[in-house]
C-alpha cells in the first residue's frame, strides 16, 4: 500500500511551547495520550487529531490530509509541510522560513500541476519529488526520519473546542430568531464583466488533498 501520510516538520522542539504549536496549526490543541512513533506515523490519520514527535532539534507532526492542506508558516522558524500518497501518486510540499512561503510544489501521477518559488538546495541533488520530501523533512527536523525508532515517544493531541463557538451553537439551538420576509422589488438586469482574477473555487481546486484517494 505504501505511504499515505501528511505532516509538518519544524526546526524547533516545541514540546514546552504547545501554545506556539497551536498557533502554527491554527487549532487549540489538548493532550490526549502518549503514543509511540510507529502509531504517530501510521497511514490515513483520523480527522481531529494531531500526532506529534518531539526530537532533539525539531518537531514532526502528522495529521489528517484536509487539516494539513494549507500553507503553514511561523516567525523565526522553518516550517515544512508535506503530503505523500503512494496510492494516489500524489506528492506535495510547501517550505516556509520566518513567516514567508519560499517554495511549493505539487506533483500528481508524475506531472507537476502546481509550482512556485525558487528551488530548494535539496532539489538540485534529487530529481524524484518523493526523495526531495524525505530529505527536506529530515533537514528541517534535524534528524533522519528513517533513524527514528518505532517505539520512540510521541504524543496524540486533539482539537479543543473553542468555548465561544460552543456557546454560540448552544444559544442557536435554544433560540432561532424568525426571519422577516423581504419585500418584493422589481429585478433589474445585472451585467457581469469578465476579469482575469481567479475565483476562490479555482484557487481551492489546487489544494493537494482534493487529489487524495
Amino acid at each position: 500500500m505504501g505511504f499515505n501520510i501528511a505532516g509538518i516538520a519544524i526546526n524547533a522542539n516545541l514540546e514546552d511551547n504547545i501554545t506556539e504549536l497551536s498557533n502554527i496549526l491554527g487549532e487549540n490543541l489538548v493532550l490526549d495520550s502518549e503514543i509511540d512513533f510507529e502509531t504517530a506515523s501510521e497511514n490515513w490519520k483520523e480527522e481531529g487529531i494531531f500526532d506529534v514527535y518531539f526530537g532533539d532539534r525539531g518537531t514532526l507532526i502528522f495529521g489528517n490530509t484536509e487539516s494539513l492542506g494549507d500553507d503553514f508558516k511561523a516567525p523565526k522558524l522553518q516550517v515544512f509541510t508535506f503530503a505523500i500518497s503512494e496510492t494516489s501518486m500524489l506528492f506535495a510540499f510547501t517550505h516556509s522560513e520566518n513567516n514567508k512561503i519560499l517554495r511549493a510544489v505539487m506533483n500528481v501521477e508524475g506531472e507537476t500541476v502546481d509550482e512556485h518559488g525558487d528551488e530548494l538546495d535539496v532539489e538540485e541533488n534529487h530529481d524524484d519529488i518523493s526523495e526531495v520530501i524525505w530529505k527536506q523533512m529530515s533537514n528541517v527536523l534535524g534528524e533522519s526520519y528513517w533513524k527514528i525508532e518505532p517505539d520512540a515517544k510521541a504524543y496524540r493531541y486533539r482539537i479543543k473546542e473553542n468555548m465561544h463557538d460552543k456557546e454560540d451553537r448552544e444559544i442557536e439551538a435554544v433560540y432561532t430568531a424568525p426571519t422577516p420576509k423581504a419585500p418584493i422589488v422589481p429585478s433589474t438586469p445585472v451585467v457581469v464583466q469578465e476579469t482575469d482574477t481567479p475565483s476562490e473555487e479555482s484557487e481551492d481546486s489546487k489544494k493537494w488533498w482534493k487529489f487524495w484517494k
